[in-house]
């Protein structure tokens, strides 16, 4: 839209210093942005006196559709990200009352096609035209647009040949003899262009089984992406008597509705197969285990199937933080309380996914009542001037998604600023903004970035290291999710070579498979093994890694014995601690505590070991103060991952004094080798820490100390 049309006014004064800098961070420190933005009393108005079954999007998608030719209302879908193919719209369509079967033969009375059914939510294809009428039916109860996955791939350079057998050391299991003889994998991908060629090289194996879900139904389409074929061709070098199925989804070009992800995953577990692995992944839904994506893991791994899952690339091209609002109601995003965020255009569109977690206990009828507006204004880098160009408004009055989409036109390399509104806000909500196109942004936050559904407990995540410096790659998403559940488990190698790319194959894409091979060779290994138990076999051959967002660390096969053996427990789901912080904590929330932990916060806190390196056997003592009295807690976490409360014990003070040195000593090191850190935690108030939004510390403060364990 136009902002003739929007009748925005928009007042914005910018004192740019250097604009053509590329690192939009340096360019972000330089903004001074003050603006008003446009009132949009008339355009909520207007969607909200809208029926209320039918999701905003959609009402968006057919306002004054009979005037919209067919190549308008495709190009009004991508501007809301919502899946259309051959002029049918994808939906999901609740019931009321249980009335499933009923609702199914409107949809088809109406020229619709049901896809799927999940859980009493239904999957259909159906003409715009049929939207209004279907929104009428007593026995809809809400009717949504699916939402769109893609392929989770990076760009990457030329360079370092194919190591990636090497780096996991899959070479050691393949010297005893494993190669995933007897195990069937399933890969569930967009596209497999030039399959058939790395068969006639011997580097992927004839598949067992095929099938395309897309509306051609070709898999293998020469135009389309060789993605699913660089995964298949490095599961084929990590297990290489493993038998594969292809499922292919989608148009062959990198994305897919919800529907046609449901129909794939659940053909390939009728095929029998005991391993999916998936390289992609969105972010139109809850993030914490709750989406219908995470349901159709659970629904799978109930057959017995392990499913991998690329943890995303959003690390780099997302950010996240609860809503708090500075005097004009703009939602605070820079590290000063900027109420904006910047994206530079890598192609002709810019895209930006809006969505915070207020999605209600059932996110089929989502019942989001915090109400958030989006706002892009494009900006003149030669007069430092800039205009609106788009809004999204959605209301959020207690039926509908916790949602905004921005998709317009750009020209390469060109600026924009996203602001965030909030309109009504009753409690503090976790915001999201995620890149849909290509590009810089800032600020930035890998944390709370893992895409879906890398997001399900169920789901084996995997991140990604450099094949060469097995650093964490800056794009590899990361967690917690929304409920705090740490993520990734694993980590993989990228940027291996790729005859199918005729170059590196780069991103969570490309470790994905890595993960799905080694597990085969660990089924075959392990043999009648469960699901869950392959799971934990996974997670222990790694070796810990020292970035954050690693997971456990790399897979790696030396870490395997030559004969079966169980994998570890799960980490304690809980920890006690003192009611003053609540009686109990989640590791998970701990791992987030550490990532937001600041120098010394509020109160001064400050921790510190004796060194920087011990060996075991060694005696390691700790060290800590504050500048301001205040309750506390002491917490080791090992190597391994695990928690323990080192302070207050039943003859230690329960308060820090201000400026006194504290300590505690004789603490044994013990194996197994690797990174662990220190804890200390204060804070003046009561509070509860499994319920505390990390990234808001005003009333906490978070000290860490880490340090690494040597072999003797």
């Amino acid at each position: 839209m136009s902002p003739s049309k929007l009748q925005l006014a928009l007042t914005l004064t910018l004192f740019l210093g250097s604009l053509n800098a590329q690192n939009l961070a340096q360019i972000y420190g330089q903004l001074d942005i003050n603006i008003t933005l446009p009132e949009t009393i008339q355009a909520k108005s207007v969607l909200a006196g809208g029926n209320g079954k039918i999701d905003a999007s959609l009402r968006t998608l057919i306002g004054g559709a009979q005037a919209k030719s067919a190549n308008a209302l495709t190009s009004s879908a991508k501007s809301l990200d919502i899946p259309m193919e051959e002029g049918l719209v994808a939906v999901t369509a609740s019931a009321a009352g249980g009335g499933t079967d009923t609702l199914v033969a409107r949809i088809e009375e109406l020229g619709g096609t049901v896809t799927a059914i999940l859980d009493d939510t239904i999957f259909a294809r159906i003409p715009p035209s049929s939207i209004e009428k279907l929104g009428e039916f007593r026995q809809l109860d809400y009717l949504t647009a699916q939402s769109m996955f893609r392929l989770v791939q990076t760009a990457g350079a030329p360079g370092t040949g194919n190591k990636g057998v090497m780096v996991t050391k899959a070479h050691l299991l393949h010297q005893q003899g494993l190669r995933g003889r007897g195990v069937k994998v399933g890969i569930l991908d967009f596209g497999y262009s030039k399959y058939k060629q790395l068969q006639s090289q011997g580097l992927v194996p004839e598949p067992k089984a095929v099938k395309a879900f897309g509306k051609d139904g070709i898999w293998d389409k020469a135009d389309g992406t060789q993605h699913g074929a660089a995964c298949a061709e490095i599961i084929h070098a990590m297990a290489p008597d493993a038998e594969i199925y292809i499922a292919s989804v989608g148009d062959g070009k990198g994305g897919a509705a919800t529907d046609e992800i449901i129909q794939a995953g659940r053909w390939l577990a009728a095929q029998g197969v005991d391993i999916v692995s998936f390289s992609g992944g969105g972010h139109g839904g809850p993030h914490n285990g709750t989406d219908l994506m995470d349901k159709l893991v659970a629904e799978v791994v109930g057959k017995g199937v392990l499913w991998v899952n690329a943890a995303g690339n959003e690390g780099g091209r997302h950010w996240a933080g609860t809503a708090s609002l500075n005097a004009q109601g703009l939602v605070k995003i820079g590290g000063n309380g900027e109420p904006y965020l910047l994206t530079r255009a890598a192609g002709k569109q810019v895209g930006l996914l809006v969505t915070w977690d207020d999605w209600g206990q059932n996110p089929s009828l989502p019942s989001s009542t915090q109400d958030i507006d989006a706002f892009l204004a494009a900006v003149d880098e030669r007069t430092g001037q800039a205009q609106v160009i788009a809004q999204s408004v959605n209301p959020q009055a207690g039926r509908g998604r916790p949602q905004e989409v921005i998709v317009a036109d750009a020209q390469p390399g060109q600026l924009f600023a996203l602001f965030l509104r909030g309109t009504r806000l009753t409690r503090a909500v976790r915001v999201h903004v995620h890149q849909l196109s290509q590009g810089p942004m800032a600020p930035q936050t890998a944390w709370g970035s893992i895409g879906i559904p890398a997001t399900s407990p169920l789901a084996l995540a995997v991140g990604a290291v450099h094949v060469d410096s097995l650093r964490l790659e800056p794009y590899s998403s990361q967690g917690p999710t929304d409920d705090d559940r740490a993520k990734p488990e694993v980590s993989a190698p990228a940027n291996t070579m790729s005859v199918a790319y005729a170059g590196r194959f780069a991103g969570t894409s490309a470790a994905c498979p890595h993960v799905s091979g080694f597990a085969a060779l660990l089924k075959e290994r392990n043999g009648a093994e469960g699901v869950q138990q392959l799971f934990k076999s996974v997670i222990a051959a790694t070796t810990s890694l020292e970035a954050e967002g690693t997971g456990r660390g790399l897979i790696d096969g030396g870490k395997v014995s030559n004969g079966p053996g169980p994998g570890p427990g799960p980490r304690a789901p809980t920890i006690e601690i003192p009611t003053f912080f609540g009686s109990s904590v989640s590791p998970g929330k701990l791992d987030r505590l550490m990532e937001d932990a600041t120098a010394e916060g509020p109160f001064g806190a400050k921790v510190a070991v004796g060194r920087a390196t011990y060996r075991i056997g060694d005696s390691l003592k700790i060290g800590y103060r504050v500048r301001e009295e205040c309750h506390f807690l002491v917490i080791h976490r090992d190597s391994k991952g695990e928690y323990t409360v080192l302070a207050p014990t039943a003859d230690h003070e329960m308060t820090l004094q201000p400026n006194e040195a504290y300590k505690l000593d004789n603490i044994e090191v013990t194996p197994p080798a690797g990174v662990e850190y220190v804890i200390l935690i204060c804070s003046k108030e009561p509070i509860d820490l499994e319920r505390f939004r990390a990234g808001n510390n005003d009333g906490l403060s978070v000290s860490v100390v880490r340090y690494t364990i040597e072999e003797n």
